[in-house]
């Protein structure tokens, strides 16, 4: 028997496996059975202040750590995942599963085995009761709905509410023996090196292998090439196919052996002024303590590569003060930072409010003494101000009227009965985090739980009434909040509201800004007219009146004409001596994404 690998209070014993192999020598094998002749033993190395111990995988071990907190009532992660079953049951179109009792009996089958009780259902539906990841698929067989739509953004809930790294917090009910997960890794590896197309499935299904057994050993070289992959395809997949990858990358962040190479790619990316996709390789170093993503996002935020880089390195900012990440020495050398983005007006919209709700986080320890510059910097700005005193952009006896209305619409646009009082008060409190949360993170996981339900729709179109508001327009901040939100819920219908407002007023706006960037993500695709029309006003008003926005706007047009491949209007653009240079620059890397890489982020 292969001897027990030791690791900071956890032990794994590596068995050498009694089943036949197939001709195609095993990668795991080979990389095991190495590491076993070398007799060595591994802890993960550069944790930072808050990791003097290594935590191993646990499944479930996420479930309900750290609630996020909606307004006025705290609601957990299993409350809001309790909600998501009983949303799309309760409005199901098949109109016989409303009921209890007959969706109990017909929940046998497909991917779970065994029956059930209606009150097994109601208590899922209430969260008095742990859901696995097989009665989230069982839901979608019976609903009708995509495949993984519900788990995906189970594991995205449950990540970010959570603080142990790389755990998975979903139980799966069927357990591979270790030659099973050793065959699966040998073929799963098998694709990723041979460069075949690797669906988000594929990516979810290797990562819970790899983190729920660490013990195996894969070679640096197997690292890098897999954390790049999955890297360049997060960068480009959308919907559910980015759920996966995104997930599949915050586990591999969270591998003793893993993480290195996964920090190393994000880095890599982040540094790379050529590079036009900031967010993810950024914010996804929230969830790991390494000293090297903490140095790199303390990087970020005094020197960032762009807006787009210091926005998510104040994303990743946020839970890394939550979860003590850094610790005292940092936080009192930040808070400067903080206060000069706090101060800088002519940064993103979001982004002074965000660095605004992270010095509300900070110990009053590190604030206390530097009261007076955080004040200065606050000087009449009623939004900044109110998100340091309560975590909002607008006090919630304002707010509460519009979210009032959103819900209204929604709610009495849905056919059958009317909403229990706990389906209305969840409605309610995550349109009000879509709209009025300083962290975009918050927002959008409220805006794409409600698009995993039957209200997506009903709420996006309550959305496009406060859009056709005049006040709602003029309101930089919730006006561009509700932009931000279409991608998630909207119709492809709403695009033409959208185009409006990307060409509205005296350019470049705001407004106008966040309708582009919305633009790019929304159900369908763009018309051929509206970017002409919308290349055309925005290169125009940039030339005209130079400044930060007209930038941030023209490149969300090369941007969104990347997410949808246009190659007819990129070519043009890369090699016009119209478009300033940083637009032709990033045509050029847009044209520069491989098809069969494309081909394989969209599955």
């Amino acid at each position: 028997m292969a001897p027990a690998i030791l690791s900071r209070g956890i032990c794994l014993r590596v068995k050498a496996s009694t089943r036949p192999r197939p001709p195609f020598a095993s990668l795991v094998q080979r990389c095991n059975a190495r590491r076993e002749s070398s007799n060595s033993s591994y802890s993960p190395q550069g944790l930072g202040p808050g990791s003097a111990r290594w935590y191993p995988w646990r499944v479930g071990a996420g479930w309900d750590s750290t609630p996020v907190v909606a307004d006025g009532t705290r609601y957990r992660s299993r409350d809001r995942l309790a909600w998501i079953l009983r949303a799309n049951r309760a409005y199901a179109s098949a109109i016989d599963f409303r009921s209890l009792q007959t969706f109990a009996r017909g929940f046998a089958g497909g991917s779970r085995s065994g029956t059930i009780s209606a009150s097994q259902v109601s208590r899922w539906e209430t969260g008095q009761s742990r859901i696995s990841a097989e009665v989230f698929a069982r839901y979608e067989e019976m609903l009708g709905l995509q495949p993984a739509l519900l788990s995906s953004l189970a594991h995205a809930l449950l990540r970010y509410s959570g603080s142990r790294v790389g755990a998975t917090a979903l139980e799966k009910a069927q357990v591979l023996s270790e030659d099973d997960v050793h065959d699966r890794l040998d073929i799963l590896l098998d694709l990723l090196l041979s460069n075949a197309h690797m669906s988000g499935s594929t990516w979810d299904e290797l990562s819970y292998h790899l983190i729920t057994h660490p013990s195996i050993f894969l070679p640096r070289g197997v690292w890098v090439a897999m954390t790049e992959r999955l890297l360049s395809e997060v960068i480009i997949a959308e919907g559910i196919a980015w759920f996966q990858r995104f997930e599949a990358l915050s586990r591999i962040m969270g591998h003793p052996r893993g993480q290195q190479a996964a920090i190393a790619a994000c880095v890599a990316l982040a540094n790379d002024p050529t590079n036009q996709v900031f967010m993810e390789p950024l914010s996804v170093l929230d969830c790991t303590r390494h000293r090297d993503a903490n140095g790199h996002i303390k990087s970020q935020l005094i020197n960032p590569t762009n807006s787009q880089a210091l926005r998510g390195a104040l994303l990743a900012t946020v839970r890394k003060v939550r979860d003590h990440h850094f610790d005292d020495s940092d936080l009192t050398y930040l808070f400067d930072i903080l206060v000069q983005h706090v101060s800088d007006e002519s940064s993103h919209l979001s982004a002074r409010p965000l660095a605004s709700e992270i010095l509300r986080m900070m110990p009053a320890e590190v604030t206390s003494h530097r009261s007076r510059a955080l004040e200065r910097a606050l000087r009449d700005d009623r939004v900044l101000s109110q998100v340091l005193r309560s975590g909002r952009i607008a006090q919630a006896h304002v707010t509460a009227a519009t979210v009032n209305r959103v819900c209204a619409a929604a709610i009495g646009s849905m056919s059958g009965d009317l909403p229990t009082v706990k389906l209305e008060s969840v409605l309610a409190a995550l349109v009000d985090e879509m709209l009025h949360s300083p962290i975009s993170d918050i927002r959008l996981m409220a805006a794409q739980t409600i698009a995993a339900t039957p209200f997506r729709y009903p709420v996006a179109d309550g959305l496009m009434l406060e859009l056709s508001n005049r006040e709602t327009v003029a309101s930089p901040v919730l006006g561009t909040a509700i932009l931000g939100a279409l991608p998630f819920v909207g119709r492809a219908k709403h695009r033409l509201i959208v185009e409006r407002l990307a060409l509205h007023g005296r350019l470049p706006t705001d407004i106008a800004n966040a309708a582009v960037w919305a633009y790019a993500h929304m159900e369908g695709r763009g018309r051929t007219t509206f970017w002409q029309q919308a290349l055309t006003a925005h290169l125009a008003a940039s030339r005209s009146t130079p400044s930060r926005l007209a930038d941030q706007t023209l490149s969300g047009l090369i941007y969104g004409l990347g997410v949808e491949n246009r190659r007819d209007i990129l070519a043009p653009i890369s090699n016009d001596p119209r478009y300033p240079v940083a637009a032709r620059k990033a045509a050029v890397w847009w044209l520069g994404i491989s098809q069969h890489r494309r081909a394989s982020a969209r599955t």
